[in-house]
């Protein structure tokens, strides 16, 4: 819906990511309203294994804010 109407932008995540690499909790930051943007960046965050943080060589959950950028491409396909 979003590449019909023209939207670009761009989604700040908050992610809780534990000691695995793993999502466990997300927030949506700034978000892109509808347009099913929110939803993609929130689905393309989960599906992507972290790497955890560190503290004193010990892996730790963190929060991280992740920002995911859609751009629509100039090229015609």
């Amino acid at each position: 819906m979003a590449k019909i109407i023209g939207i670009e932008g761009t989604v700040i995540i908050h992610a809780l990511i534990d000691e695995k690499g793993t999502v466990i909790s997300i927030r949506i930051l700034q978000s892109l309203v509808s347009y099913g943007c929110d939803e993609a960046a929130e689905n393309a965050i989960r599906a992507t294994r972290w790497n955890p943080a560190y503290q004193r060589d010990m892996p730790v959950q963190v929060w991280v804010a992740i920002p995911v950028t859609f751009q629509l491409s100039d090229s015609q396909q």
